[in-house]
């Protein structure tokens, strides 16, 4: 999981959240913890076809992952 972090304007910076998720299926950004910082959710749907949210401080830095859910043997 990367994430593009701006530090300034028309500038760019590869963040690397968590480099075991290979394939993200989908994202989505949104105030979980209700810190007031958005956090990112997200599904994958590669071997590990788990749903995590990776909180955020609001500096661009994250926090260790909380799995949702891991499914397994759906076909």
């Amino acid at each position: 999981m990367h994430a593009a972090l701006c530090p300034a304007p028309g500038t760019w910076v590869r963040h690397v959240i968590d480099s075991t998720f290979t394939s993200a299926h989908k994202v989505g950004v949104a105030d979980v913890n209700g810190d007031g910082s958005p956090d990112i959710v997200t599904s994958e749907q590669a071997a590990g076809r788990r749903a995590s949210v990776f909180y955020t401080d609001g500096s661009g830095n994250f926090s260790a992952k909380d799995f949702i859910q891991t499914v397994v043997g759906i076909t």
